[in-house]
């Protein structure tokens, strides 16, 4: 592994424990026993460190998005499962986003793009699936859009309102609201498929074991606001 390879990891182990605002380049040179000069050669700073981690969640992001669902089943247990596990991978990101963003335009520029992208692309999957009888999406633009705005905030902010509110990491939790929200459009292939789904949900076998990426075991979060 590269170095600046290992910088982003030991960098984003520490802001995913500690928040980025606790988290110096000193911290990160510490916990890689290297100089900071050596750390400087490869990153200028903090921020652009922050900057390439979050390019390498967006290659994480395309590899889900690059495969659509067919159906309800697949949207849930394949690429919403997957893109729960990369939002927990990457944490500090969602948690401190608000910090993150004020600081680095060009990196609020670039989370503006990727936000477009998503909306754009999670159309096409409701499209597809409606397509495939499992969805009557509302003709309204408007109501359209507030439903795509849902989904998004349901899956960007789910991060802030474990640690704000000290929920429980059930994984199904958040699942079960965001098919609640999918529900008033369902047809009724999609509302008996989402009936055996849920079923699943509440034993807990619904997801489907995938080799994309890990999930990160390090779970030791001490942020302030949890001490």
């Amino acid at each position: 592994m590269k170095k600046k390879e290992l910088i982003q990891k030991h960098a984003l182990k520490l802001f995913n424990i500690h928040g980025v605002q606790n988290i110096s380049t000193n911290h990160i040179c510490k916990e890689m026993n290297i100089s900071p000069g050596n750390l400087y050669y490869h990153y200028p700073n903090k921020e652009k460190i922050i900057q390439d981690i979050y390019e390498e969640m967006i290659q994480l992001m395309n590899s889900v998005w690059n495969h659509m669902p067919e159906t309800l089943q697949s949207l849930l247990t394949k690429m919403f499962s997957k893109l729960q596990k990369l939002h927990f991978n990457y944490r500090f990101f969602y948690r401190d986003i608000i910090y993150i963003l004020q600081k680095d335009e060009v990196l609020k520029k670039r989370y503006e793009e990727n936000r477009d992208l998503r909306l754009k692309e999670m159309k096409t999957v409701f499209s597809n699936l409606e397509n495939a009888d499992y969805f009557i999406l509302p003709k309204d633009r408007k109501e359209l859009n507030y439903l795509f705005e849902q989904i998004w905030f349901l899956s960007e902010f789910w991060e802030v309102h474990q640690v704000l509110f000290k929920k429980s990491k059930d994984k199904n939790r958040q699942l079960i609201i965001m098919t609640n929200t999918m529900k008033a459009y369902l047809t009724l292939k999609g509302k008996k498929e989402l009936e055996k789904l849920i079923n699943k949900l509440q034993k807990g076998d619904l997801y489907e074991e995938d080799n994309d990426f890990d999930l990160d075991d390090d779970q030791s979060d001490i942020y302030p606001w949890n001490e």
